[in-house]
């Protein structure tokens, strides 16, 4: 029932589409009206004997087929081209601006870039959840903020390798009322803390638990809080280097036994919560020393020129269990983008 009514949908956004777009609705008219006219022609030459049809309408019939089945093609392909060029896109200064005040999202996107001949599993139609099945949490970005951006780059935007050649599965859907992450440092920890309640494994592989020394009472108090607010930079400001440092030692680290069950931790992810260009390896530094700057315009000016995206971390969701959602498969990333799912936040 869920594929209908997705089937619907997107047969609802195309007629948007056309509706929205002079030269597309004027092109599929005139297809349609071919289109009528080829199938009256068409039921008068099965009442009517061979000989008794004049050539000049079996000439009519056929160029009245042919012409509506192009002009009704070209119609929608016209819209959906005006729709993807034309989708204003997030700029990646607003978006660094929305990490610092943690911006409510309510649209999500998950790309994962396979190579269709070496990892057809990766293809959309055989994915079964959002990560790999080991995962208990996934990264995932904002897709509003990705929306209209070609594929290869979004996948680049996210911290993805693309290859060219390269197909994407790209799954979108609606938070809703599901629990998320942002992947600052402070985000990391508290996904770290839930992850190691559900592992049977030595002390000594543990970042957290058990480790009563590791956090004082303040900062156990301020991970407890999940609310919208406390993400904000200038709520765990003051605590960002101790939990930068914790967070450095958990990427740095394979040994931990969370890392398995979190999506990857690696050279492109900052403590802040975004991914960006990979950068130098960050564990041949210090944490003292990668975590000491705790000034936002200092950030700002350092990690903006390497912006990706904002990064969040999600529990990896069964994709039966997402309602709002669009299963795509990018079969060209370099020449597609992220499209407009005509769905706006009221």
């Amino acid at each position: 029932m869920s594929e209908f009514t997705d089937v619907v949908g997107s047969i609802g956004t195309i007629f948007r589409l056309i509706a929205d777009n002079t030269a597309s609705a004027t092109l599929s008219v005139i297809g349609i009206v071919l289109l009528i006219i080829a199938i009256m022609l068409a039921v008068k030459a099965v009442r009517s004997k061979p000989e008794e049809m004049p050539a000049y309408l079996k000439a009519i019939l056929f160029v009245s087929l042919i012409g509506g089945m192009v002009f009704s093609a070209v119609g929608p392909a016209i819209a959906l081209f005006y729709a993807s060029s034309s989708i204003q896109t997030v700029s990646l200064e607003k978006a660094f601006d929305n990490l610092e005040n943690n911006e409510r999202v309510n649209w999500l996107i998950r790309l994962i870039p396979f190579d269709p001949v070496e990892k057809p599993e990766l293809g959309i139609g055989q994915l079964s959840s959002l990560g790999p099945k080991n995962q208990r949490y996934t990264f995932v970005a904002s897709y509003e903020e990705l929306r209209g951006y070609p594929v290869s780059q979004a996948v680049r935007m996210i911290g993805g390798n693309y290859v060219t050649g390269n197909h994407v599965s790209g799954i979108i859907f609606q938070l809703g009322s599901r629990q998320l992450y942002p992947a600052n440092a402070r985000g990391l920890l508290q996904v770290i803390r839930e992850v190691e309640e559900h592992i049977e494994s030595p002390a000594d592989q543990l970042l957290l638990r058990g480790k009563p020394n590791v956090l004082n009472s303040d900062e156990v108090r301020d991970l407890n809080n999940i609310a919208i607010y406390s993400w904000r930079w200038q709520n765990y400001r003051a605590r960002y280097a101790h939990y930068c440092e914790l967070a450095h030692q958990f990427r740095c680290n394979s040994q931990y036994a969370a890392r398995s069950f979190i999506g990857g931790v690696e050279k492109d992810w900052h403590p802040v919560g975004l991914a960006q260009d990979e950068q130098e390896d960050p564990c041949l530094e210090s944490a003292a020393n990668y975590c000491k700057s705790a000034d936002w315009k200092d950030l700002k000016k350092t990690l903006l020129p390497h912006f990706g995206s904002r990064a969040f971390l999600i529990q990896n969701l069964n994709l039966n269990n997402i309602g709002d959602r669009y299963l795509i498969e990018f079969g060209n990333p370099a020449g597609q983008v992220i499209p407009d799912t005509g769905y706006r936040t009221k």
